[in-house]
């Protein structure tokens, strides 16, 4: 016998483990799994919404989450990640928050087949009885397998979104007088950050930035005769000085019963005669997947209605309404 076959004699009756065939390529599914901004829209069984609070996809890191189902009662998770082979495995621990019993330990990985991908999810119990209770008690096979008919959907829509991306995304392009490696670092660096981040009359508290996939920008920032906020970059993909591809989350203390919203952005930069243009794309929804009225308020409100500032009277720059556009002006003054 095999140490692979003992392996698997010793979890049988232990695992519960899950298959599904998608039609998309393993590095969409991937992002679908381990970015908050696509997960928050597909986790959990049919009828069930999801809150993160916090989710660092990395050897040790740890994702907590709330999920709410159809009947109202709230479920907490936490979630301790092990081990990180982009496109190709996950390991984690599974817990609840609480004092808790049910914590198993779960394997997902996503094989190549042709143009698709199939995912297997195998999630091992510390006992027989265990998997039997969680079977039968909150429904886990079934549960699992509306799960993965979620994700399926989603993945289908995030494939469309690559083809065609979504019309309602807010576009801001400015053009600095200044290399695209000085324009980058400005966007990355704590020090830089703090110094311009935000519309004019802002002030930058907390700054700190974890410059990779998977890390995070965390500030505060307060106007005047206004409450402090509080925002986080969720980084996604990280090429200097080319690329930005970030979440950005906006949320208050936890007393206060306000439900964070991620937004999907991308900083790109290109270079000409020694000027660079640096855009801004920010699609126009909420953590949920559920279109953005402040967003889509703020494109509808630029010159023209298009959502693309260009030039204005005078050949002056467009005035955009919406803070994005104020917060480019002020990376100028670095």
């Amino acid at each position: 016998m095999s140490a692979a076959e003992a392996g698997a004699r010793r979890t049988g009756d232990r695992e519960i483990v899950l298959t599904r065939v998608f039609e998309a390529p393993r590095e969409l599914v991937f992002r679908a799994w381990t970015e908050s901004i696509h997960i928050a829209q597909w986790w959990g069984p049919t009828g069930f919404r999801t809150t993160i609070y916090e989710m660092d996809v990395r050897p040790g890191g740890v994702w907590r989450f709330v999920m709410h189902g159809p009947d109202g009662r709230d479920y907490k998770n936490k979630i301790i990640f092990h081990e990180i082979v982009k496109n190709k495995r996950l390991t984690y621990t599974h817990m609840g928050e609480d004092e808790d019993p049910n914590v198993f330990e779960v394997t997902v990985t996503f094989a190549p087949e042709g143009n698709n991908t199939q995912l297997t999810m195998q999630s091992v119990f510390p006992t027989a009885a265990e998997r039997e209770r969680v079977v039968r008690e909150y429904g886990a096979i079934e549960g699992g397998k509306q799960t993965l008919e979620r994700i399926a959907h989603h993945v289908t829509k995030m494939s469309k979104d690559v083809e065609e991306p979504p019309s309602e995304a807010l576009v801001i392009t400015r053009e600095f007088d200044a290399p695209r490696d000085m324009v980058f670092n400005a966007w990355t660096d704590a020090e830089h950050l703090k110094r311009w981040w935000g519309p004019a009359g802002c002030e930058v508290g907390t700054c700190k930035v974890e410059l990779r996939p998977g890390g995070s920008f965390l500030y505060s920032m307060r106007m005047l005769n206004a409450p402090e906020i509080w925002g986080k970059f969720l980084y996604r993909e990280i090429t200097p000085p080319d690329r930005l591809v970030f979440c950005q989350q906006f949320f208050r203390p936890r007393w206060q019963p306000d439900a964070p919203s991620l937004q999907p952005h991308v900083a790109a930069g290109n270079s000409e005669h020694g000027h660079v243009s640096r855009g801004i794309r920010q699609n126009a929804t909420d953590a949920a997947g559920q279109p953005n009225k402040r967003n889509a308020g703020r494109a509808e409100n630029l010159p023209g209605g298009d959502g693309v500032p260009g030039e204005g009277p005078g050949g002056n720059p467009r005035s955009v309404g919406g803070v994005s556009g104020k917060t480019l002006n002020r990376i100028l003054c670095i």
